[in-house]
């Protein structure tokens, strides 16, 4: 093995993964491994039900557990289908468009659809029309919000953080979560601007409806991006690398390469698309993993694993001990003095831009900035101790390059 950052519990759940997504058999559990340890690590990256369609009999008693991730996924997948064309039909009434993203247009891709875990429906939304480019624009943006929430508050929804960030969450029990977009990426991301007009690469599904898609290039970058934006900031699960070996396996050959190359070098993240996509085809499309588990070369050097063992560590959504870390490294990069003392103050007093995705009341009135900061440091810090409490003992924790 390369190095110790890849255990073999790790090594086995990523041969587990790429066993179920190319459609062959896994070797036996190996020694210090045990189902229940596998099974928590997959459930905590979101891909245990992909496993489970390698795990089958082998793990014996167990196996009705893992069995019972993929029904599960199943049984939700279906409620979901049945719940969001229901609101598709009341946004065709209203005239409002949608786009389906992330997911919901991964997973159909995946040898079968309930191999995907979502935690919810991505879509985008808005009253869109042709440009005067030739692309599409959403009009209204705020009218369009209002609309939508009419639609799912009808539906037996109810609304978390309406207006905040660039989506509006919707809830309903069971288990109904939809992220209903305003747009794409919001403005604390430094390539944000790339998808200010976010409709103007969408295209009609059909010439009579209002559903729209991103080409399969376009749709590729903005699964980068999204990616991107987790693995930088908090760190994000191997579901990434599972959706990034499906993605290429069923466009790669197909996929203009040139455009999705200088896209890329416009977003930035040239590099490290390259290391996924690299990376994917080792793990997932080589087994690198389960070469190195049977003895062989598994074409994996000590980067390599080191990359695989941060997504693994991070779980599907990142973790506030990694976002810390990340954030004052990256002060540290920029010669910002004192990089731990510089992150406080920037959690403390964010730029007003970014402030105002948290509070949208700010767009309007710029003037209540003032009482913003003082709620933010006199009274939230009571709201949220827990939150605090781990952000602090994360900041304590990490070194910085004098120490390292």
């Amino acid at each position: 093995m390369p190095n110790n950052t890849l255990g073999s519990t790790a090594l086995y759940m990523m041969h587990l993964m790429s066993c179920a997504l190319r459609g062959e058999r896994a070797m036996p559990l190996p020694e210090g491994c045990s189902w229940e340890r596998l099974l928590a690590l997959a459930q905590s990256n979101s891909v245990a039900a992909t496993c489970a369609f390698a795990v089958g009999d082998a793990a014996g008693e167990d196996a009705a557990r893992w069995q019972a991730e993929a029904d599960r996924n199943l049984f939700r997948m279906i409620n979901f289908q049945v719940e969001r064309e229901a609101i598709f039909s009341d946004m065709r009434e209203a005239g409002l468009s949608w786009l389906p993203l992330k997911g919901l247009v991964i997973a159909p891709l995946y040898p079968h659809p309930e191999m995907r875990w979502m935690c919810d429906n991505d879509i985008l939304f808005g009253f869109v029309e042709p440009a005067d480019d030739g692309g599409c624009v959403a009009r209204d943006e705020q009218r369009a919000a209002l609309e939508m929430r009419h639609i799912m508050e009808s539906r037996g929804f109810k609304p978390d953080h309406f207006g905040q960030g660039n989506h509006d969450a919707y809830h309903k029990l069971p288990f109904f979560n939809f992220e209903m977009h305003r747009g794409l990426a919001n403005e604390s991301l430094a390539w944000w601007r790339y998808y200010e007009r976010p409709w103007s690469r969408a295209r009609r599904v059909s010439p009579n409806d209002n559903a729209y898609e991103f080409s399969c290039e376009d749709a590729y970058l903005f699964h980068v991006a999204h990616m991107f934006k987790h693995f930088s900031a908090a760190g994000c699960g191997v579901r990434g690398l599972a959706d990034e070996w499906v993605l290429l396996s069923a466009w790669g050959e197909s996929l203009n390469w040139e455009y999705i190359e200088a896209e890329l070098s416009k977003l930035g993240m040239a590099d490290f698309e390259n290391g996924i996509r690299r990376i994917a085809k080792r793990v997932i499309g080589d087994d690198a993993c389960g070469a190195l588990l049977r003895g062989e070369d598994g074409f994996l050097n000590d980067d390599d694993c080191a990359f695989v063992a941060y997504m693994l560590g991070s779980g599907t959504y990142g973790t506030l001990q990694n976002a810390v870390e990340n954030k004052i490294r990256e002060n540290e990069q920029a010669g910002a003095g004192n990089a731990r003392a510089r992150y406080l103050m920037q959690r403390a007093f964010p730029p007003a831009a970014q402030l105002a995705q948290g509070y949208p009341v700010l767009k309007k009135h710029a003037w209540l900035l003032p009482a913003v900061y003082a709620y933010r440091l006199t009274i939230k810090p009571f709201l949220r101790r827990e939150r605090l409490s781990g952000e602090l003992r994360a900041v304590a924790k990490h070194h910085t390059k004098d120490e390292r």
